[in-house]
């Protein structure tokens, strides 16, 4: 018997794998760069240069670039800092992957570990964590209907299912040239600089997904006065629409950003000095669109006639429950080193951190930190910046109703509105705010019928069956189970036994009348 098919598109989760590991090297000061002092700051980053999938494992190899922002000694420009490169190469094992699926990985330096040895040596034990996810595309198949034949009754229901209409990795682009304020000195040589995206914002387009925020830059640069170096902070509005296909409309989407990387460069302007600023942003993204669709689905059948033989086979078909966006406020104080009068307090970002996603009874709670550093600038002449850091716990709760374990979870977030503001000289405040975004999307294990073989009734068995029988309603007895059991119809049960509706009652009577159709009454 021939069926028709529907074909449901969507990205299924294959696999996942979660380590965290140490690399660990020394790294030899260059002979131009002074002596280290003090450390101020310091940081890591990871670039993934190589991925290699092969049976249940995957290969990264990449590089950890790191920084460091130091006291130095034997110069007047005390404020100095260097980069460098440790190369590393990982395994994570994951079980079903296979050499030519798409492997996504994401790798994070959680704490470049970076000590002094001596003044010309440094040990670096960074902690990286890695997580990878293999995702695959996959059509699952529903039938969606059968050609009529006599005697054959089918059992259909009408669904609305999410169709995957467009999945693809980009790399949202920022290139901006900036000019340093006629009050800053030239520029002479760049020190430090902390770049973060802020006030994320998406939108779905005619042409695409819109991408929005705030970028955030702060400079530490050695001008070409006496001053030891010269702070500027400003932010930058940006958008761009990232391309999709979205021809044929969609109904809901999602960008998850996987990684962001920065560039910043003093540029000389007309005149050759340095007062232009190069700024490059590349923020690794993923973008989903779905597609709602009404689907005919045939749930059941038989035949009067014939013996029918239904094989089926598990289907997981997803639904967006609800999208909740909330706003989660942080705040606190935080205390600053014991050093002179903190001056100036610049380099304030933050970076959300979720530990669980716990689905409740209608919500979802959301548990995580908010890391916040920044710089401060003291009046200490040996030692005028100093770094601080504090972690900030947060718990919010999400409503959704209908909510129920197995769903799925997708969780963004974005920092809105960070601000530390010096209480004393020896205490800050902060404010701010973390946005949360979530899409539920509702699952349902379904045994979907993909084939149907016909047989010869046996006749014998038939006809000893009894013609009419009293039958008292079970718990969770339907009209369609009834009428399939006992060799009759949905709509003959209806008839005999004069039902206005298809709601059956526990301890309800029902007259059942053996439908036989004409061709098969014994000779």
């Amino acid at each position: 018997m021939e069926l028709e098919k529907k074909y449901i598109h969507k990205n299924e989760r294959k696999s996942s794998a979660y380590i965290q590991t140490t690399v660990e090297d020394d790294y030899n000061l260059p002979d131009y760069k002074p002596d280290i002092v003090k450390l101020i700051d310091t940081r890591g980053e990871l670039e993934i240069e190589e991925i290699k999938v092969s049976s249940q494992s995957v290969f990264v190899q990449g590089k950890i670039r790191f920084a460091v922002l130091y006291r130095g000694e034997g110069t007047d420009r005390m404020i100095s800092s260097l980069s460098g490169e440790i190369p590393f190469r990982e395994k994570l094992n994951m079980e079903g992957v296979e050499e030519l699926d798409p492997v996504l990985v994401k790798a994070t330096v959680a704490d470049p570990g970076i000590s002094v040895i001596n003044s010309r040596k440094l040990s670096l034990r960074s902690i990286v964590e890695f997580s990878a996810e293999a995702r695959q595309m996959q059509d699952a198949t529903l039938c969606s209907n059968v050609a009529p034949e006599e005697g054959y009754e089918i059992k259909k229901s009408q669904r609305e299912l999410l169709q995957l209409v467009e999945n693809k990795k980009d790399i949202f682009r920022i290139r901006q040239e900036l000019s340093l304020p006629k009050e800053k000195p030239n520029g002479n040589e760049l020190l430090w600089d902390i770049v973060t995206m802020e006030q994320v914002s998406t939108r779905l387009m005619g042409d695409g997904v819109e991408i929005g925020g705030i970028v955030r830059v702060c400079l530490l640069y050695q001008g070409m006065d006496e001053a030891p170096f010269t702070w500027y902070e400003t932010s930058v509005p940006v958008k761009s629409v990232v391309p999709c296909q979205t021809k044929d409309g969609a109904d809901h989407f999602l960008v998850r950003i996987w990684d962001i990387r920065s560039l910043v460069q003093l540029q000389e302007d007309g005149d050759g000095e340095l007062r232009q600023i190069g700024l490059e942003v590349d923020a690794e993204l993923e973008v989903s669109l779905w597609k709602e669709e009404v689907c005919s689905c045939v749930e059941d059948m038989y035949s009067l006639s014939k013996e029918l033989v239904l094989s089926r086979e598990p289907v997981v078909v997803e639904q967006v429950l609800i999208k909740n966006d909330a706003r989660c406020k942080i705040s606190g104080d935080m205390e600053l080193e014991e050093s002179d009068e903190v001056l100036y307090l610049c380099g304030v970002h933050g970076t959300v951190h979720l530990h669980q996603t716990e689905i409740l009874e209608d919500g979802v709670k959301i548990s995580g930190e908010v890391a916040v550093e920044f710089l401060c600038i003291t009046a200490d002449d040996d030692l005028p910046l100093s770094r601080v850091s504090k972690k900030f716990p947060f718990t919010q709760i999400l409503e959704a109703r209908g909510i129920q374990t197995g769903d799925r979870v997708e969780i963004t977030t974005a920092i809105d509105h960070l601000q530390v503001n010096l209480a004393d000289a020896r205490h800050a405040a902060l404010r701010g705010e973390i946005q949360l975004n979530m899409m539920v999307f509702a699952r349902e294990n379904i045994s979907a019928l993909c084939s149907v073989e016909e047989r010869e009734m046996d006749l014998q068995k038939l006809q000893e069956r009894p013609g009419m029988i009293g039958y008292i309603i079970q718990k969770d007895d339907s009209l369609w189970d009834i009428a399939r059991e006992n060799h009759t119809t949905v709509d003959s049960l209806r008839e005999s036994n004069h039902l206005e509706s298809d709601v059956l009652m526990p301890g309800q009577k029902l007259l059942i009348t053996k439908s036989v159709l004409p061709q098969m009454n014994p000779i």
